[in-house]
């Protein structure tokens, strides 16, 4: 599995890439993603950065 981040103007979203019963999924098979908090982003800077250029 991998996983990594969606990054809107005002979110940032984890999710995890998988393979399940013959297709990729992003999330769980519900298609739910994780809100993640700022202090949890390995690169706060950069993602705070990237957050801006979208606004």
């Amino acid at each position: 599995m991998l996983s990594g981040a969606i990054v809107t103007a005002t979110a940032v979203y984890g999710f995890w890439l998988d393979w399940v019963d013959g297709h990729y999924t992003l999330g769980d098979e519900q298609g739910s993603w994780r809100k993640i908090d700022m202090s949890q982003c390995l690169d706060p800077e950069g993602t705070i950065a990237a957050q801006q250029r979208l606004r």
